[in-house]
């Protein structure tokens, strides 16, 4: 498997861009964001395994995780509001 030479640059770039999806101005407002959220997420998921770091990894993980049951909820609050 191929590793990041410079884990410390990916881990923060996808840190940001995590938190970045925690911004309410930021924050997908139709069916079609929502599903390149999942997939930035989803993307972020699979090249996260590139880390030779576990905490870095399981960090990146569980933050997505996060994120990924935040945006679900606002998918059911938005259905359940229609």
């Amino acid at each position: 498997m191929e590793y990041y030479k410079n884990e410390e640059f990916w881990f923060l770039l996808f840190k940001l861009k995590l938190i970045a999806n925690k911004d309410p101005r930021l924050k997908p407002k139709n069916a079609d964001e929502f599903k390149r959220s999942f997939e930035n997420i989803n993307r972020i998921k699979e090249d996260a395994r590139k880390f030779r770091d576990n905490d870095k990894y399981f960090e990146i993980i569980l933050m997505a995780d996060e994120i990924e049951e935040t945006l679900k909820a606002e998918i059911k609050q938005k259905k359940l509001s229609k």
